[in-house]
């Protein structure tokens, strides 16, 4: 696997940082994996209004990371 990052990510973030792991994985059906994350998604539901979520503090730094390398968070 090669992976090519463009030069001028390092020029605009000098502390960029990429980590890539490659595995082979076994999925199968879990329950209880299934019941956590249904009750994290209730509690997100319950908790968190959809007009909210652009207001999340993760979401505010994803938005500015695309832009600032110039892009629109909307398109990507």
């Amino acid at each position: 696997m090669k992976i090519y990052i463009d030069k001028k990510i390092k020029e605009i973030t000098p502390q960029f940082h990429v980590g890539v792991l490659e595995c082979n994985v076994k999925i199968y059906a879990d329950k209880e994996v299934d019941n956590i994350i249904k009750r994290i998604e209730e509690n997100i539901e319950k908790n968190i209004d959809i007009t909210d979520v652009v207001n999340l503090k993760t979401i505010i730094d994803g938005r500015n990371a695309y832009k600032k390398y110039g892009k629109d968070p909307s398109r990507y």
